[in-house]
Formats: C-alpha cells, structure tokens, sequence
C-alpha cells in the first residue's frame, strides 16, 4: 500500500485546530509503518473541550442544522476516494471495506438531517 507521506492532525477544542508537543503515531498495520500522527491531548484538553461543550448553546434553526448535515455527507461524498484510502491505510482493511464505511458516515449524516422533519410531523 502506497501513501502520500504522514499525516499530520491537530484536534479542535472549542472551534480551535490544538497542536501538542506529543504525539500519536498513527502506523500501518501491516508494515508498521507511520502514516500519521495526532496530538496527545491532556486531561486539561478534555476539560476545556467538555466546559465549552456543556455551555454551548446552539443559535441555528432546524433547517441551518439540516443543511450544514446535508452539505458534509456531499463533502464526503466528494472525497470519498481520499477518505477510503486513509481509511484503508489507518484501519489495515480493504479498499471495499473502506468504501463501505464512507458510504455509511454519508447515510449517518443524511439520516441526522432528516431527523427534524420526522419529529415534525408526529
């Protein structure tokens, strides 16, 4: 399996991409090779992200919400190749594996969506 060079993530706490000095190696499993890597977050991290998450009150409608779901299964859509092959190389599992989970996140997305609607109409 071929990859275009690691990865490199950050980690979003209250809307902000966090970096840390330490890291997680993300490896290939069958060659144990790095493909990527993500921060190491702290107790502190998860503190603050849970504190912003608690207060969070959201000032969108049903129908902003539904949209923004809506558009992020079409992204995934969209990328469905790039995503199916990082999938691949984080997971070890094959190519129709991977297509199969991207397929899934979109019908999750798509199913959250149309969530609202449904409690509309009982």
């Amino acid at each position: 399996m071929t990859y275009q060079g690691i990865r490199a993530e950050g980690m979003l706490v209250g809307g902000k991409t966090v970096h840390t000095d330490k890291v997680i190696e993300v490896r290939y499993p069958y060659t144990d090779q790095v493909i990527g890597t993500g921060p190491a977050g702290t107790a502190e991290h998860a503190r603050q992200a849970f504190e912003i998450a608690a207060a969070y009150q959201s000032k969108l409608a049903r129908y902003e919400r539904q949209k923004i779901l809506f558009r992020a299964a079409e992204l995934i859509r969209e990328r469905r190749e790039e995503i199916a092959h990082w999938l691949t190389l984080e997971l070890g599992i094959c190519k129709q594996h991977s297509f199969y989970e991207v397929g899934r996140s979109c019908d999750a997305l798509t199913l959250a969506a149309l969530q609202p609607a449904r409690r509309l109409r009982r």
